[in-house]
């Protein structure tokens, strides 16, 4: 099967994961004549295409799977028919400012293939529609409020609304027809960096800067859980499972958690989280799917870690977190908190998928046609533009 993923380089890439089916794994997928098994076969790159021209900052399957979208920091959203296929590329449209999420309706919601939802600094939500109508639809968070704390950094939908956050630490539910504001829900101290909406609309969890992840009920619009497994930012967030029951989460500090809450409101005891691996930088973007957790951080490369069974009872005890405010509360001037002494579940991926240091900085020299950069690892190289070659990298 394949994944997707997008850069810094403005490319996205498809993915062969060369993982078994559904189902009772086969004989020959169990064991391939190399001796590889499901957890040592290595991923390949099975098509790249270069849709931008900035960062990618997020890509989304519309829920058909027929069609990939990406939002990238050149302002555009494009749209790509066919995700197996290099050609048919369309501009859905431009935001004003850096495109910084894309979100698309639950399969099964009302019109779910037709339209898809981003966000961006500009204070915007546009609804696309996925036919080349354009924009059917504008949303301006800024309205209401302080516009410079209005941008969009976190942006789900769900069958009747969508769910929007970013500096103003409010999550604004907007009627995604109408575009008028539903509700806000009020509780996060810090930036809201990451949202998902239940399928059937009725949970909402968010991530926060204050770190802290929170779990909503939108029938009555208040805030059920709030967990403080991580000790820093929480950047990232994902749920395979259409009420959210079990999801990921990931933060600054590199840390990736597994939690499963309860929707016995009245009773949490069975709300339970699993400190699942610890990247070596800030974890922005993960996806789980069956044994495996995929995690990308500011690197160019993305790893694959093991992710141990769906059943939170088989985790052993040394590797769950502390749910609770009170340990952090002490502990918050230095940086440490809830999960800084427990050790994850696993210290070493199965994987690494290896990228390659991008350009970060570049300077024209006099004689106009030699550049030097500088990349991602700090490595400093000097180019003859004319030649389209490197001439050489400088100690």
């Amino acid at each position: 099967m394949d994944r997707y993923s997008g850069g810094r380089d403005g490319r996205i890439c498809a993915w062969d994961l060369h993982l078994p089916q559904t189902g009772k794994p086969s004989v020959s997928d169990d064991r391939e004549p190399s001796g590889q098994t499901p957890r040592t076969r290595r991923t390949t790159l099975r098509w790249q295409i270069w849709p931008h021209i900035h960062w990618v900052n997020d890509i989304a399957l519309i829920p058909d799977g027929t069609a990939l979208v990406s939002a990238s920091s050149d302002l555009n959203v494009k749209l790509w028919p066919h995700p197996y296929s290099q050609t048919g590329a369309h501009t859905l449209g431009q935001h004003a400012d850096y495109v910084k999420r894309i979100a698309s309706p639950p399969a099964g919601a009302p019109g779910a293939n037709q339209w898809i939802a981003s966000g961006g600094l500009d204070r915007k939500i546009h609804v696309w529609d996925l036919g080349g109508k354009g924009s059917i639809l504008e949303i301006d968070t800024g309205a209401e409020g302080v516009r410079q704390k209005r941008s969009v950094y976190a942006l789900a939908v769900g069958p009747n609304m969508i769910a929007s956050g970013g500096p103003d630490r409010i999550v604004t539910l907007w009627d995604p027809r109408s575009g008028k504001k539903i509700n806000s829900l009020i509780g996060h101290t810090d930036m809201i960096r990451d949202v998902m909406v239940s399928a059937s609309a009725d949970t909402l969890v968010s991530a926060s800067s204050d770190t802290t992840v929170k779990v909503w009920s939108t029938q009555n619009y208040r805030c059920t859980h709030t967990l403080a497994m991580h000790e820093s930012s929480v950047w990232s967030l994902y749920s395979d499972e259409r009420d959210l029951r079990t999801f990921y989460s990931g933060d600054r500090s590199g840390l990736v958690a597994k939690t499963r809450i309860s929707f016995n409101y009245e009773q949490t005891d069975d709300t339970c989280s699993i400190g699942m691996c610890r990247e070596d930088e800030g974890v922005v973007g993960l996806v789980a799917h069956r044994d495996h957790i995929w995690t990308a951080t500011s690197r160019s490369s993305i790893v694959r870690w093991p992710d141990g069974g769906s059943a939170m009872v088989a985790f052993p005890e040394s590797s769950y977190l502390d749910l609770s405010m009170a340990p952090r509360l002490s502990c918050m001037s230095n940086g440490s908190g809830s999960g800084s002494g427990v050790p994850p579940l696993h210290s070493v991926p199965e994987e690494t998928i290896e990228g390659v240091n991008g350009v970060v900085r570049s300077c024209l020299l006099k004689d106009r046609h030699n550049v030097l950069t500088v990349d991602t690892a700090g490595e400093v190289a000097m180019w003859d533009i004319l030649q389209v070659r490197e001439c050489c990298i400088l100690d």
